[in-house]
C-alpha cells in the first residue's frame, strides 16, 4: 500500500435490515484515497453512494470488510470513538443538508466551530462565503433561501471549522452550471491546502475538477478514473459510457415528470423554468460526453 493512502475501503460490505429482510447496499467495494485528492463518487440514484459516505465519514458500520482513515480503523470503533473522529475529521454536507430554518445562514455555519471549540471565526466565514458567492445572504434565514443558497450554507458549515476531510452528497443538486463551477474551484482550493475531499453525484460536470472517479453501479465499483484516463486497469471505459446512457435515460424521465408537474399546477412557472433549464444543460452536457469522450 502507497504511503499517500489516507483513507482505505477492503471489501466493503453493507446490508440494511428491513421488515421483508435485508438489502444489500453495498457488495464488497474496495478503493483508496489518498491524502489531499478530490474524489469524486458517480453513480446513479440507489447505487450505494450515501451508504459509501455515511462508512467513510463515520456515520455507520460496514456489516463486512475494513474502512481505514489516517490509519483509523473506523469499522473497530464504538459509538463514543466514533463520535469523537467525526468532530475531529469530518465535514458533513448532507444530501438534505441539515441545515436550522429559524435560524441566520451565519449562525448555521457557526454551529459545527462552536461544537470544535473554535471562537472569533467570523473573518473564516466571511471569506468562505465570499468564496462561495453567498456574503450577502449571512444574516437572512435559512429559510428564505433559495434551494441553491442553503446548498452553499451547507458547504459552508461543513468547511468553517477546518476539518481535515470534506464528505459531500449530492452538494450541486440545485446549482447551475456557473455555480456549480464556483463550488468545484472552491473545494480544489481546500484541495490545495492539502484537504481531502469526498464528492457523490450523479452528474457528471462535476468529475471535470476531480483527481480520481469512483464509478459505482448495484453497489460495486465499475471503474477508477482518472479524468479520462483509467487508472484501474481492469476496467474499461465503456463502464462509464454506458453510465452515461443510462444518466441520459434518466434525465428524459426526468423531464417529463416535470412537464407533468407543470401540467398539474405544482409548479410555479419559474420554478419550471429554472429547473427544466438545469436539466435540459445536464442534457447536453451527456451528449458531448458521448460524442466526444
Amino acid at each position: 500500500m502507497s504511503s499517500d493512502v489516507y483513507i482505505s475501503v477492503v471489501d466493503v460490505v453493507k446490508i440494511y435490515e428491513t421488515a421483508s429482510g435485508g438489502v444489500t447496499a453495498l457488495r464488497g467495494v474496495s478503493f483508496t484515497v489518498n491524502k489531499g485528492e478530490l474524489v469524486v463518487v458517480m453513480g446513479p440514484s440507489g447505487s450505494g453512494k450515501t451508504t459509501l459516505l455515511s462508512l467513510l465519514g463515520g456515520l455507520d458500520k460496514p456489516s463486512a470488510g475494513e474502512v481505514y482513515v489516517d490509519g483509523h480503523a473506523l469499522h473497530k470503533m464504538n459509538a463514543r470513538q466514533l463520535d469523537s473522529f467525526r468532530r475531529n475529521y469530518i465535514g458533513f454536507v448532507f444530501q438534505f443538508l441539515n441545515l436550522i430554518p429559524k435560524l441566520t445562514a451565519l449562525e448555521n455555519i457557526e454551529i459545527p466551530m462552536v461544537a470544535r471549540g473554535l471562537k472569533d471565526g467570523r473573518d473564516r466565514i466571511f471569506d468562505i462565503a465570499s468564496q462561495l458567492g453567498i456574503s450577502n445572504k449571512l444574516n437572512r434565514l435559512v429559510e428564505e433561501l433559495s434551494g441553491g443558497e442553503q446548498q452553499r450554507v451547507a458547504i459552508a458549515a461543513a468547511v468553517a471549522s477546518d476539518p481535515p476531510i470534506i464528505i459531500a452528497d449530492e452538494p450541486t443538486a440545485e446549482l447551475d452550471g456557473e455555480t456549480i463551477e464556483k463550488v468545484m474551484d472552491f473545494f480544489q482550493g481546500l484541495r490545495s491546502m492539502g484537504k481531502t475531499i469526498i464528492v457523490a453525484t450523479h452528474d457528471p460536470r462535476v468529475s471535470r475538477k476531480a483527481d480520481k472517479i469512483v464509478l459505482l453501479e448495484d453497489g460495486l465499483v465499475k471503474g477508477v478514473y482518472r479524468g479520462a484516463e483509467i487508472v484501474s486497469s481492469n476496467v474499461s471505459i465503456k463502464s462509464y459510457r454506458d453510465y452515461i446512457r443510462g444518466r441520459l435515460v434518466e434525465i428524459e424521465d426526468e423531464l417529463r415528470l416535470l412537464s407533468d408537474r407543470f401540467k398539474k399546477g405544482e409548479l410555479s412557472v419559474d420554478d419550471f423554468i429554472k429547473k427544466y433549464s438545469r436539466l435540459r444543460d445536464i442534457k447536453k452536457f451527456l451528449e458531448d460526453e458521448l460524442k466526444f469522450g
